[in-house]
């Protein structure tokens, strides 16, 4: 892309319907999965381009899309997630969904960040 010099988005990074399109998916993909340690990286990395190609379909120009997928067992323990990044408060978003079956869960998050 050339530079345009612009400092805003014409249009910003909603967090509802990716919010939407991040839970439609998990449930699609994962309603009807058991939990496999050893499928579950291939799973997760599955999810991760499902969701990152559905929301460029968006088309949220000039705004680069980053993707995390944990897709973890339930077996009566806790777990927390976390990550951290610098973003800028008045063009940056994330949108979150999760979902969870009688043996796993899924929780991705979808960044982002506004380039020029």
């Amino acid at each position: 892309m050339e530079n345009t010099y612009k400092m805003k988005p014409d249009r910003k990074f909603e967090v509802k319907p990716v919010k939407e399109l991040i839970e439609t998916v998990l449930k699609e993909q994962l309603e009807e999965e058991k939990y496999d340690a050893r499928a579950s990286r291939q799973m997760a990395k599955t999810l991760s381009t499902i969701i990152t190609n559905r929301v460029k379909a968006l088309k949220y120009e000039r705004y680069k899309i980053v993707t995390t997928v944990t897709v973890g067992q339930i077996a009566d323990q806790g777990v927390r997630v976390a990550s951290r990044c610098l973003m800028d408060q008045e063009t940056d978003q994330f949108a979150s969904g999760t979902y969870k079956n009688s043996s796993l869960f899924g929780i991705a998050t979808v960044y982002g960040f506004y380039f020029e």
